[in-house]
């Protein structure tokens, strides 16, 4: 995927969240937070946005579900989402790794690369 479709493909889901939030639901700032790094929709349609610092949001049924680590998330902050064909939903994090939404509870699993990755060994002061 070039970088033009991934921004098109990017602001077509943005746009599709902002009219579900406006129509359905308000988000909550306090709950949700002020920074959404992520947006993806699942195989139901339902839209989640992973925030810095606040965890991930769930809207499924006119209103907004919130999971930080205090319900078994792994990290809040929520870099990266993504949906498979099994409804589960991957969640990644930059210090934690991955967590799985499994439609009951989270399931974690830590980081694969010792602290700092490869990236760190690409750029220094990293």
């Amino acid at each position: 995927m070039n970088r033009s479709h991934f921004l098109v493909c990017a602001l077509a889901l943005v746009l599709t969240a902002r009219v579900s939030y406006a129509q359905q639901s308000n988000w909550d700032s306090t709950k949700q937070g002020d920074f959404v790094v992520s947006l993806s929709r699942d195989v139901r349609g339902e839209i989640w946005a992973g925030t810095e610092d606040n965890g991930v949001s769930h809207f499924s049924g006119g209103k907004w579900t919130s999971y930080q680590t205090k319900d078994g998330l792994g990290d809040n902050d929520v870099y990266a989402i993504a949906g498979d064909r099994l409804e589960r939903v991957w969640v990644g994090h930059r210090g934690h790794g991955v967590s799985v939404w499994n439609g009951t509870g989270w399931k974690n699993y830590g980081r694969l690369l010792p602290s700092g990755g490869p990236t760190a060994a690409r750029a220094p002061g990293v």
